[in-house]
């Protein structure tokens, strides 16, 4: 519509200067009166007298068409000066169009060179993992050896091209030994002390809080040891003997938890939020809750179902927590080196598979939804239906039935951001091949249950059942994938909006001015010209014929 302004503006010009010639002064005629009584007859005598326009008229005409002509040239004026104006803004638009289009094309160059390095560096760790046996590793290694795979996880990302090798085992020099252990109330080892009253404060990539009661859930599969075995009662945490000697698999080099650096993880845009099916579960039937002298896990219904992506699904079998003392931190998995008070876990069991055991060890069996439980100001509901039955089950190996609840509410409500890796389970057996969700939202607990949680279970020997979350293992160059950009390098750069829309909002304002001048223009032309084929007509009507007398004199 802007286009037609100029056209609108040069045409309404040229009808307004045209207006002086139309509505200006014409000569009218008029019947010439012949002087002494007698008119001699010519034919001067029949034209008729016709009236001159009033000189009002006039005045008006000679009076309105030059501010209109002037008003017309500068609006034309204004508006070519503002299409050049507009003219220099749409070809910054257009150069910075550029720059983003070679920018990006840099980036894909990046990102493919980039995958290229995580492909070779799997390569290499699949050739460290054949070359461990025969140099490092004793003569029990060959007893797990065959689940010290590479990470399922980072071959298949590193094929879609999300995988780049950015965290690796250099890249955290205080990472615990495989296989060390946290004792109850022992201090993290030296270089990643967590100090009591700091877990609020965490970078978990500026994380959110969730004022609403929900939260993520991840597990390790404890559906082997439902009764107590045992492996149950074979290893405790902090004592002895060493977990590698329960489970030779927990001595292995893909091991969880791990300490998640946020600016070092590998942006994928390929990971989808988890689908949950049939996670809201009705009253009945009710539910077995359990203290297993390690923790305290709720036993799941089938039908709890849950995908990570296309055919990948998954079935839910228990929940769990992890936490610590008062005053001490507990969760499993860090970030930056700080631990959370608490953590719950949610484990499921790859469809492709009937039995836990057929899926311990192979990757992608077992999936893990894992999330930080952190103090907030009010209660939160979903997890009381819960703590409120704790103080049924304060002994080891006690057990209760709570009521069915919506599990899908102590979920995070975001569960599109969150870290993905491949790891192990974080008791024995340890077995490798378990794909984490870790969440990037946590979950608020009033202080009130964060001190039930910690203080009313008691485990083996008469022990207070606290602090039972293994200590970090190192990540021997496996790559920690995030669903949403991170840290400083991949944050979206903040780019100023240019405001297209408003100067397309000026021109058509530009564009309505000038054709309402334009249209009003037009109307008054056309009624003075109605007024002056009136007036035309009107004299014709007017006009009066005096036939002239011939008077003949006598000499």
């Amino acid at each position: 519509m802007a286009g037609s302004v100029p056209f609108a503006g040069l045409l309404g010009l040229l009808l307004v200067s045209a207006l002086p010639g139309v509505l200006g002064d014409r000569p009218s005629p008029d019947l010439r009166a012949h002087p002494g009584g007698h008119a001699q007859v010519g034919p001067e005598a029949t034209e008729p007298r016709r009236r001159s326009p009033p000189k009002d008229q006039r005045e008006w005409a000679r009076a309105g068409a030059l501010p209109l002509g002037a008003l017309y040239t500068a609006a034309v004026v204004a508006f070519v000066l503002y299409k050049c104006l507009q003219g220099k803004d749409e070809a910054a638009v257009l150069q910075e169009e550029e720059g983003k289009k070679e920018s990006s094309q840099s980036e894909q160059q990046l990102a493919h060179l980039t995958q290229q390095l995580a492909q070779t560096e799997q390569h290499l760790n699949n050739l460290m993992a054949q070359l461990d046996p025969l140099f490092e590793r004793p003569a029990r290694a060959s007893e797990y050896e065959a689940s010290d795979h590479p990470p399922a996880v980072a071959r298949q990302q590193a094929k879609q091209g999300c995988g780049r090798s950015r965290t690796s085992v250099e890249d955290l020099p205080r990472e615990d030994p495989p296989g060390d252990e946290d004792p109850p109330g022992e201090q993290d080892p030296s270089g990643m002390k967590t100090e009591p009253g700091k877990e609020d404060s965490l970078k978990l990539e500026d994380l959110p809080t969730v004022e609403a009661p929900r939260d993520p859930q991840g597990s390790q599969n404890n559906d082997y040891r439902h009764n107590k075995g045992d492996d149950h009662s074979h290893w405790r945490y902090g004592g002895d003997p060493p977990w590698p000697q329960v489970s030779p698999a927990c001595a292995g080099r893909f091991q969880s938890p791990v300490d998640i650096r946020p600016e070092l993880a590998a942006f994928c845009r390929a990971l989808q939020p988890p689908e949950l099916l049939g996670f809201e579960l009705p009253k009945l039937p009710e539910l077995r809750l359990r203290n297993n002298g390690h923790t305290v896990q709720l036993t799941l219904p089938p039908g709890l179902e849950m995908a990570l992506g296309p055919g990948r699904e998954y079935r839910a079998l228990q929940l769990h927590l992890h936490w610590g003392a008062a005053g001490r931190p507990g969760s499993e998995h860090t970030v930056d080196g700080h631990r959370f008070p608490a953590e719950i876990h949610v484990v499921h069991l790859s469809t492709a598979f009937a039995k836990v055991d057929e899926a311990l060890g192979r990757p992608g069996g077992l999936a893990v939804l894992a999330a930080f439980l952190q103090e907030g100001p009010e209660e939160n509901s979903a997890y009381e239906q819960l703590l409120s039955h704790l103080e049924e089950i304060t002994e080891e190996d006690s057990e209760t039935w709570v009521p069915g609840l919506d599990v899908s509410a102590l979920l995070p409500s975001d569960l599109s951001r969150y870290f993905r890796y491949e790891g192990s389970l974080t008791t024995p057996p340890c077995a490798q091949g378990v794909i984490w969700t870790v969440f990037n939202q946590t979950v608020r607990l009033s202080a009130k249950q964060l001190h039930t949680l910690s203080g009313s279970l008691w485990g083996p020997d008469d022990s207070q059942l606290q602090l039972n979350f293994r200590a970090r293992q190192p990540l021997n160059g496996r790559i920690i994938e995030a669903s949403f950009l991170t840290g400083t390098e991949s944050s979206p750069r903040t780019v100023e909006p240019v405001h297209l829309n408003s100067c397309l909002a000026a021109g058509d304002i530009l564009a309505l001015v000038f054709g309402l001048l334009f249209a009003v223009t037009s109307i008054a032309f056309l009624v003075q010209m109605r007024r002056q084929q009136r007036f035309r007509s009107g004299t014709k009507g007017n006009v009066s014929y005096h036939p002239a007398e011939v008077t003949e004199t006598v000499a």
